[in-house]
């Protein structure tokens, strides 16, 4: 007999051969004075004399099986193995050197590459199959097996296998295997349930990836549910993933119920050279069950391969000449990516951005962190029109900072720059450009749905959607300051539509030059909303509207400048307009407006214009707008008159102390 019979050790288990096994079968036994636990397989081993020690390998897999005895290993070394094995009922290891350079492929292609066929005392847990690759199995009708079959009681794991260029993977009936850490792609039919029995015992796959199978496998006739965890399943193998599945803490291309589950690009390496380890910028990174773990002792990743990082922050660098693939994050490893930053960050953590252009969408994924950009005007967040540029959705509370960015090329339904939704959403969002993003839907600049940010210091200009070209937002309770929502064009309410809202304030804000194609540039509806401070000025069509579709409004104004006065705030008789004290309608002169400089003149109105008990940063009264009007230096005259004459202008003011040593005179 060669190594590999399956005659070896076959025999009636009560009769033995001459060195003290089991009996083979046949009239000649293969003696082998070497009795394990550990059996090694190489390509440049022997199945005739071999005895399947280290220095006197076999040259097949299934000989070191045959000789093996429950919890015995199989070590194999890297390199392809043609034949078909079967573990024998054996609870015991068989490994190979490395999933991608050990193979296993079919001799016999219609019968399964790996067999567990047993009944209840079979294969058990205690049976592993692990590290390798098994292709080529199956392509014929005539099949039935599938790469591996496991059937009629056995309870392997398999685990960090790959599994390619199948007809047919598993064949699983009346069993209950567990998968973990594998990769399944390009196979035509993932599982085959059978029909014997309608119960597998709950299958589970954990840690796993599935690309291009086209069948992942009806569970109908499923009395038990199969359990998948951990998982990546793609747009071709989710169409078939029906049945009996209960599906948690997956990424699912195109959406599936459970707990933890999430739809985006998993964002692999290289997917056209067969590389499936995640990017340190996947969203799969972090994202299995939270009481999982990866070997590095974080959160488990989603999929079969997981990011190694022993680096733990509580910063995270990032620069344009980081990388996503084998970088920590450290400051003298960064990250190329923001979300890169974000994936491996825990609350209270902080992502260092350098200047650059960064062209990604990012998501803060419930992380409540401090996320900085060195300076918005030379820190860009270029969405590539794929989505907003950044979104909130999972509750951020307001410990999570979004600051120093520009945000721009976004395109989404809704929120082209930024997308915040949730009762409990409310970070806050310091020191923004927010240009020149897109949706065909609702809020071009930003969108917010029962979100409850702060947002300050924040320029949104020159944004496109069908409503609400600045600002879209709905059941919102919160405060913007020092907003220039400026040049946003929109079918419908250029700068600002809000509706639904219980509470919003607008301090300091500059709302000037904004389209709206139909209706007025700013509308309210069903909102109570409190104006202080501010400029509304040359939007086209009614300055502020009252919808008419909404529940009635309540605005309040004061110490504002709206360009012509009540006249421009259309009601609709719906609602309540209270013009408050020190309202003005005159020019705020602003710098250069046709430029967006959106600053205040030396001689505007507006300047310690407003509320008086609000103050600017210089400790004067707070002027109208966005921007103060720096007065730190010389004193400002009051009471300014001018009498023109016929070739000259006199010009008086109320004398100042101290006297200054000159004046500056602006045209």
């Amino acid at each position: 007999l060669l190594a590999s019979s399956q005659c070896i050790n076959g025999g009636h288990p009560d009769s033995t051969d001459s060195d003290g096994s089991r009996a083979d079968m046949g009239a000649y036994p293969y003696l082998n004075s070497y009795s394990g636990p550990t059996w090694y397989v190489n390509t440049e081993g022997n199945d005739t004399t071999g005895t399947g020690t280290s220095v006197n390998p076999f040259a097949s897999i299934q000989a070191g099986i045959n000789f093996s005895s429950d919890d015995d290993s199989v070590t194999v070394a890297a390199g392809t193995y043609v034949e078909n094995i079967n573990f024998r009922g054996r609870n015991i290891k068989v490994v190979g050197e490395d999933r991608e350079t050990t193979i296993i492929n079919p001799s016999d292609y219609i019968k399964p590459v790996v067999d567990f066929y047993g009944d209840a005392y079979g294969e058990m847990s205690a049976s592993l199959l692990s590290n390798f690759t098994i292709s080529g199995s199956g392509y014929s009708p005539e099949s039935n097996y599938g790469a591996l079959r496991i059937v009629y009681g056995p309870r392997p794991r398999i685990e960090e296998c790959i599994f390619v260029n199948n007809y047919k993977v598993l064949r699983i009936d009346a069993a209950a295997p567990t998968f973990n850490n594998n990769l399944f792609y390009n196979n035509d039919v993932l599982i085959d349930w059978g029909s014997s029995s309608p119960e597998n015992y709950n299958t589970k796959f954990n840690k796993c990836t599935f690309l291009n199978n086209p069948e992942f496998g009806d569970s109908e006739n499923q009395i038990n549910p199969i359990f998948i965890e951990n998982s990546i399943v793609d747009s071709i193998s989710t169409i078939s993933l029906t049945g009996n599945y209960v599906v948690t803490f997956s990424n699912i291309d195109g959406g599936y119920i459970g707990d933890g589950n999430i739809d985006v690009d998993p964002m692999f390496v290289d997917t056209a050279n067969g590389n499936y380890h995640l990017l340190a910028s996947s969203q799969c990174i972090n994202a299995g069950h939270p009481d999982s773990l990866d070997s590095d002792g974080s959160r488990a990743d989603i999929g079969a391969y997981y990011y190694h990082n022993e680096y733990s922050g509580p910063t995270w660098y990032i620069t344009e000449s980081g990388n996503d693939t084998t970088a920590t994050g450290a400051s003298d490893d960064p990250f190329r990516s923001i979300q890169s930053g974000i994936n491996f960050s825990s609350g209270g953590d902080s992502v260092t951005v350098a200047a650059g252009t960064y062209v990604e969408n990012i998501n803060f994924r419930g992380r409540n962190i401090r996320v900085a950009g060195a300076d918005r005007e030379k820190t860009i967040i270029d969405g590539n029109q794929s989505g907003s540029v950044v979104t909130f959705e999972n509750g951020e509370d307001s410990t999570a900072v979004l600051k120093g960015f520009t945000l721009t090329n976004g395109s989404n339904y809704s929120g082209g720059g930024l997308f915040l939704q949730g009762s409990n959403t409310r970070p806050k969002l310091i020191d923004l450009i927010i240009e020149n993003n897109f949706t065909s839907g609702l809020g071009g600049g930003i969108y917010l749905w029962h979100a409850t940010p702060i947002i300050s210091n924040v320029i949104i200009r020159n944004n496109f959607a069908n409503q609400g070209g600045g600002i879209f937002g709905g059941h919102l309770d919160g405060s913007f300051s020092n907003i220039e929502i400026s040049n946003n064009t929109a079918n419908s309410y250029g700068g600002i539509e809000v509706n639904h809202t219980t509470s919003l304030t607008l301090v300091n804000v500059t709302i000037s030059g904004n389209l709206s194609v139909y209706n007025g540039s700013n509308s309210f509806g069903g909102s109570t909303v409190n104006i202080i401070n501010s400029i509304i000025w040359n939007n086209e069509n009614e300055e502020i509207l009252f919808s008419s579709e909404y529940d009635s409004s309540h605005i309040n104004i004061s110490y504002s400048t709206i360009q012509f006065g009540q006249d421009s705030i259309v009601t609709n008789e719906n609602g309540t307009l209270t013009w408050g004290d020190g309202n003005i309608d005159v020019d705020p002169l602003f710098v250069d407006a046709d430029n967006d400089d959106f600053n205040l003149t030396a001689d505007s109105p507006c300047i310690d214009a407003g509320h008086p008990d609000s103050t600017d940063a210089d400790g004067t009264v707070a002027d109208m707008g966005a921007y103060y009007y720096h007065q730190d230096g010389p004193v400002r005259p009051t009471d300014l008159i001018t009498a023109p004459g016929s070739d000259q202008i006199t010009v008086k003011w109320d004398a100042v102390t101290p006297q200054p040593e000159n004046y500056v005179v602006y045209r």
